[in-house]
């Protein structure tokens, strides 16, 4: 009988293992640079690289399956593990029971977003000469400000005491009617003696933490503008931050020492004072004329930033979905063709209109965008899903990128990258584009390297036709998402 048993147990055992290699085969090496475009269309709404949206952080998730092969066959076949595996079952719990489906993906796909999920989005975007950049969530501060927060409560919570001893003191006494007396209690007195010497000190330590702010964040503002009309933006901000900063400082010490001087004493008396004509019109009218300049100079700005391009100038498009952008640039004819959101099918997922000639030629780009040095480049902005935003920090630009509409922005670029690089004294510094607009759970992704060449190297890689792959070659193939996203 035990020997019967035995013998079942062994055949048992070895049926399991033998369903068990035939369940999971054996997984395809994967390629973590072409795990970024099945993890940016399949993964996204639900993880996001370095935090937990759905479901968990997947960087490093290699290191938490010690099985390899049986990780690939998960993300590529999860129905088949959902509620039947201990550790699929045991994640299911932690994360409120949610599902995993990424649709129909090969075994090659599966292992590639697993190398490019581990590794923490590295390789997401190649800058010039190779070098990787990775993009990842901004990490939390380890500052003191929760310290701060907590002093604000303790302050509050004194001033809420203050003022409920204040409301107790002006009740009325039983029988006795305060409303007709001239003078407050010395109680009331008291209360507000306290008050005017909190001030002058609440007003010395609010000085002292806004130099401490100002000196530790200052090394976060942007270099000097890289742009033309960016520099007419910057002295625009400067000359708005020095008005209201003065404006600022004048009122609040005025207003910090005249609660101070003029606290409630029982030797003085207020003075009532309806109004005063050449007071009125002096606060009015300095006002309206500092705001009238401030105003025509932003508008003056504002129609530069918003003027046509000249002849001259380079038009690309920047075409924005989740999570990505895509550059579409001009061809030999320096035409960019056109395009219309009615045309955006599966097989032509920009809405590029071929008919146009001018669009034959064209190119597409989804890594580093290149610009030439001092020629004005007109971008247009559209989106394929929800409301994104382009944002150019270095350049002082942004506009919004919305489905079913034409935006566009326009600057001319004044210094190259390894200028920039220069003055802020890194080697590895970069311009960027962002999007500037809440627009999903892997928002942050949404980055691209942007270099700015002098005019002679620009337009030596312009003109290599074998590093451009024409748009409408892209879209003969198969994979189209393949083709949009392949690295030129």
């Amino acid at each position: 009988m035990r020997s019967a048993i035995r013998k079942l147990t062994i055949f048992t055992m070895m049926l399991f293992i033998s369903a068990s290699v035939v369940a999971v085969p054996k997984a395809p090496k994967g390629d973590p640079i072409k795990g970024e475009a099945v993890f940016s269309n399949y993964c996204t709404s639900c993880h996001v690289l370095g935090g937990k949206l759905i479901g968990p952080n997947l960087i490093g998730v290699k290191d938490r399956w010690p099985d390899y092969n049986k990780l690939v066959d998960f993300v590529q076949h999860p129905s088949n593990y959902i509620d039947k595996d201990p550790y699929i079952i045991k994640l299911q719990k932690e994360y409120n029971n949610a599902v995993m489906n990424v649709g129909n993906i090969t075994a090659q796909q599966a292992a590639d977003v697993v190398e490019y999920a581990h590794a923490g989005g590295t390789g997401v975007a190649v800058a010039a000469g190779g070098a990787g950049v990775s993009f990842m969530p901004v990490p939390q501060s380890n500052s003191n400000l929760k310290y701060l927060f907590i002093g604000i409560l303790i302050i509050l919570g004194v001033i809420g005491y203050l003022v409920f001893k204040l409301k107790k003191s002006l009740k009325p006494e039983e029988g006795k009617d305060l409303t007709h007396l001239d003078r407050p209690s010395k109680h009331v007195t008291g209360i507000q003696k306290i008050n005017a010497f909190i001030f002058p000190i609440f007003f010395i330590l609010a000085m002292i933490g806004l130099y401490a702010d100002i000196s530790s964040h200052s090394s976060y503002l942007r270099p000097v503008s890289a742009s033309v009309i960016g520099a007419d933006i910057d002295r625009l901000f400067w000359n708005t931050f020095k008005v209201t900063a003065i404006v600022f400082f004048i009122t609040h010490i005025l207003l910090f020492y005249y609660v101070f001087k003029y606290r409630g004493s029982d030797k003085r008396k207020a003075l009532f004072l309806s109004h005063n004509n050449t007071v009125e019109f002096v606060w009015t009218i300095i006002p309206a004329l500092v705001l009238s300049f401030l105003v025509l100079d932003g508008f003056k700005t504002w129609r530069r930033a918003n003027a046509a391009p000249d002849n001259n100038s380079l038009t690309i498009e920047a075409f924005a979905k989740q999570f990505d952008w895509t550059i579409r640039y001009p061809g030999k004819d320096g035409k960019l063709g056109k395009s219309h959101f009615l045309k955006i099918t599966s097989d032509n997922p920009l809405g590029i209109d071929f008919s146009d000639p001018a669009s034959k030629d064209d190119y597409l780009v989804t890594d580093v965008v290149r610009l030439p040095l001092g020629r004005p480049v007109h971008i247009l902005l559209r989106s394929q899903d929800v409301t994104h935003a382009a944002y150019f920090p270095h350049f002082r630009m942004q506009m919004y990128a919305n489905p079913g509409m034409d935006n566009r922005l326009t600057f001319t670029p004044s210094i190259t990258t390894a200028t920039m690089r220069k003055k802020v004294g890194q080697d590895k510094f970069d311009y960027e584009m962002a999007c500037n607009q809440l627009c999903g759970g892997a928002h942050w992704n949404m980055r691209r390297v942007v270099q700015v060449d002098e005019n002679v190297d620009y337009l030596k890689w312009e003109s290599d036709t074998s590093a451009h792959k024409p748009a409408i070659a892209s879209y003969k193939g198969e994979n189209i998402s393949t083709a949009l996203n392949t690295k030129k």
